[in-house]
């Protein structure tokens, strides 16, 4: 079975995006574009991902919830978890790792927690675009405890990629599958970096704005339409 997919979208939670990135907005448009499954993936939190899902329980969209998580060496990676509860989870231990700061509106931008009717019910008051006082190795460790997928994230980039950071991915880290940038040419990527050619690559939108979402461009094979064989797909 085929699907369509965008797995990196962010909504107003995340301080570089739209104020109107909300659940039902950013899961109607992907509707409107036909996709089959999208991710929720906000900068260092969670807390849009139940209203999102609350959202497409009763359409036909699946709703991964996920984090796009900002280590320590500044690397952007895609964290992938089979419920809401445990993505939540996953942002509680982050509490952990987070340092005392608050955000300032002014400077950085709103960070806009919603219901699943989009009512503005809150501000996530950490700066999110900061870095999480957490090593690569050890978010790999916890995802991995908790059921979870990661992905590194664009890492053709000039910045905030695992390439970018440390200049290669260590053969150690439990990881199968990489994201490119939708503008991305894979064959002149895989060229200047030929030990990569064993990993999966998806592509996806890194949506702050609505119209920015994926078309029905790019599918991933799955055995059935379901967040299971999703995430299997993704090891």
């Amino acid at each position: 079975m085929k699907l369509y997919y965008d797995l990196h979208i962010h909504t107003a939670l995340s301080p570089c995006s739209s104020d109107d990135m909300t659940p039902n907005n950013i899961v109607n448009m992907s509707i409107l574009k036909e996709l089959d499954v999208i991710g929720i993936t906000d900068h260092n939190s969670t807390k849009n991902c139940r209203a999102c899902v609350e959202v497409a329980k009763d359409k036909d969209i699946l709703v991964i919830p996920g984090i796009e998580l900002q280590t320590i060496e500044d690397v952007h990676i895609l964290c992938f978890f089979k419920d809401v509860d445990t993505a939540e989870k996953f942002d509680d231990i982050l509490d952990g790792y987070r340092m005392p700061l608050k955000n300032q509106i002014d400077n950085y931008g709103n960070q806009m927690i919603f219901d699943k009717d989009d009512n503005h019910v809150g501000d996530y008051n950490y700066p999110l675009f900061l870095s999480i006082n957490i090593t690569i190795k050890k978010t790999l460790e916890i995802v991995k405890e908790l059921g979870g997928v990661v992905v590194p994230s664009h890492i053709d980039r000039k910045s905030f990629s695992i390439i970018s950071s440390l200049g290669f991915i260590p053969k150690d880290y439990e990881i199968g599958t990489l994201e490119l940038s939708n503008e991305s040419k894979y064959q002149e990527f895989i060229k200047k970096y030929p030990y990569l050619s064993g990993y999966k690559f998806i592509r996806n939108s890194d949506s702050h704005d609505l119209f920015q979402i994926s078309e029905k461009d790019n599918s991933i094979e799955v055995n059935e339409k379901s967040i299971d064989d999703i995430m299997e797909n993704l090891k």
